[in-house]
């Protein structure tokens, strides 16, 4: 029957090499040891580290949550960024009416009309954040003074000036030039443009009105923030900590690998 060779052992990755024995195999396992030990107290020490940063992160996430929720309902609406895209369709949706509104310049030249244009765009547009911004102040009474209802109005009849202005423009280029789309009447098509022109100021009015605070807009910007950054901590303890039952266990096979050599080398019992 064969018999089995304890001289031979096999590392922690699996890597088989004979045993020393005497006094070099001791001294040889004990320096090893000794390295196995120290890595073992210093992946516990950062282990410990990482887990007081991570109850922090944790802590100062709930926080931040808390004074999220704390918010009045006025701040906490409509994501700053719904608002920004609102706001491009509202210039899309000024300036398609605008451009057909300075058409009835037909004395000026190509770069005059654009600039025409581009200011009908940007009155429409500034018009209906101003009336929008003024709105979303009575959202929060705290916020309210007796000027803010007169810059309502003054903003409305602008509004309404703006329109009933374009409105005319139109007519009175379909007038002058006799043709119309989808065979229209004059006031029928600059109607319809006026209408295109009014939705999109309605757009975004309705979604100033109804924006998130800057406040709440901050404070999701830091509740993100601060998830991205437990998330990483919670991985970063997972992987120290893994490594740390590692060598854990590759100390206590080191201590067998001791033991077995102590065992071969020991003298034979009289």
């Amino acid at each position: 029957m064969q018999q089995r060779d304890n001289s031979i052992y096999y590392d922690s990755d699996g890597n088989s090499a004979r045993r020393p024995s005497g006094p070099v195999a001791r001294a040889s396992v004990a320096d090893d040891r000794g390295v196995s030990e120290q890595r073992v107290t210093a992946l516990d020490q950062q282990v410990e580290e990482l887990a007081q940063g991570l109850d922090d992160a944790q802590r100062r996430l709930e926080e931040a949550r808390h004074r999220r929720d704390g918010l009045q309902s006025s701040q906490v609406s409509w994501p700053l960024y719904v608002v920004v895209i609102l706001g491009l369709v509202t210039i899309v949706l000024e300036y398609v009416p605008a451009s057909l509104y300075t058409q009835i310049f037909v004395s000026a030249d190509d770069s005059v009309r654009t600039l025409l244009t581009l200011t009908f765009t940007v009155v429409g547009a500034i018009l209906a954040i101003v009336l929008g911004e003024l709105l979303h102040r009575t959202r929060r009474p705290t916020d309210q003074q007796v000027s803010d209802k007169v810059f309502i109005v003054l903003t409305v009849l602008a509004a309404m000036i703006y329109l009933y202005l374009g409105y005319r423009l139109r007519v009175a280029f379909t007038e002058v030039s006799g043709t119309t789309a989808l065979n229209l009447s004059a006031s029928e098509e600059a109607l319809a443009l006026t209408s295109v022109a009014l939705i999109g100021i309605l757009v975004t009015v309705i979604s100033a009105y109804y924006r998130e605070s800057y406040e709440a807009f901050a404070m999701r910007r830091k509740v993100g923030s601060l998830q991205q950054e437990v998330n990483r901590a919670q991985a970063r303890y997972k992987e120290v900590n893994g490594d740390l039952t590692r060598a854990r266990k590759a100390v206590a096979g080191k201590n067998g690998v001791a033991t077995g050599s102590n065992s071969t080398t020991a003298a034979p019992p009289p």
